[in-house]
């Protein structure tokens, strides 16, 4: 069965629903693949499957796509990181665990590639570096809280999670980008090594 026939078979909020995600999956794919600012509306249509008018049927801008995947990908770390405290673990299995996620969240070279280039689209544009801003906030203050209920159960004082999840993020970035511009610098043994050095001084192992 062609995708043509399949979408006839469709009620108009299936199809409408449908053409709304297949836009995001495609906008998502570009800006990680030719970054936020190179890949245009048209584009966007095209890699979908659609034409220019079904973007402007489901959204006005750009932007407006963007805030939706920010929006997706915020809710996706978020439940990820909670399916890990939700964990009946003793304190330090679940900071094994949080070494293991953060691992597969510094592995994560698309991950980092995005959040890289939001960021520097908030910089080169600054009508919406506030609300690029506010994602920012609300993701590392998420991670931050977490954190924090792991020092307290460890009975570790004197570090701040909010410069400790910063300083985890860009060094995740860092790593990412060097590795796409110098291969081998920091390939997964050598990211792995980084991410584990950075737990040993969290918690001394």
């Amino acid at each position: 069965m062609d995708l043509e026939t399949r979408r006839k078979r469709l009620t108009r909020d299936e199809s409408r629903r449908q053409t709304r995600e297949r836009l995001i999956e495609a906008a998502h794919e570009l800006f990680i693949a030719e970054g936020i600012e190179t890949a245009s509306i048209d584009r966007i249509a095209e890699h979908a499957g659609y034409s220019r008018g079904a973007f402007y049927s489901n959204f006005e801008t750009k932007e407006d796509i963007l805030w939706e995947i920010l929006d997706r990908e915020t809710e996706r770390v978020q439940s990820e990181l909670e399916a890990v405290f939700k964990q009946n673990l003793a304190p330090r299995e679940r900071i094994e665990a949080l070494r293991r996620y953060c691992l597969q969240y510094g592995g994560n070279s698309n991950t980092c590639l995005f959040e890289l280039d939001c960021d520097l689209y908030a910089i080169r544009h600054p009508e919406h570096r506030e609300r690029m801003a506010a994602y920012l906030r609300r993701d590392r203050e998420f991670a931050a809280q977490l954190l924090r209920g792991v020092f307290d159960e460890e009975g570790i004082t004197g570090k701040d999670p909010d410069i400790l999840v910063g300083m985890f993020v860009a060094m995740a970035q860092g790593m990412t980008m060097q590795e796409i511009l110098s291969p081998g610098s920091f390939d997964t043994a050598r990211s792995e090594t980084a991410i584990n050095l950075f737990f040993e001084g969290l918690f001394g192992k």
